[in-house]
């Protein structure tokens, strides 16, 4: 929160509102709550979808790194390669 002050003392009671607002504002928590049940479902299946390309991520990540330094890769797999590990990573970064 952003709190706007003065310390001209003919609004020294709204000042004075505005930091115990301010004060106040620290303890406000959201909690998303999903208005829609019939999505609750979809929700649920790209939560797993999202966990299941992390983990699918950090395979590919692994085993690449363990073939780079162990064999030569020809470019046009490690190209093929660079797209899949493209695709996965913009679905991690995109989580919910």
């Amino acid at each position: 929160m952003l709190a706007t002050i003065s310390l001209s003392s003919t609004v020294i009671d709204e000042t004075i509102n505005i930091l115990r607002y301010a004060g106040l504002s620290v303890t406000i928590t959201n909690v998303l709550q999903i208005k829609t049940p019939h999505l609750r479902h979809e929700i649920d299946e790209l939560r797993e979808e999202n966990a299941r390309l992390k983990q699918e991520f950090f395979l590919v990540k692994s085993i690449h790194s363990t073939t780079s330094t162990n064999t030569k890769v020809h470019k046009s797999d490690d190209t093929k390669l660079h797209r899949r590990l493209g695709t996965i990573f913009s679905y991690v970064t995109n989580d919910f």
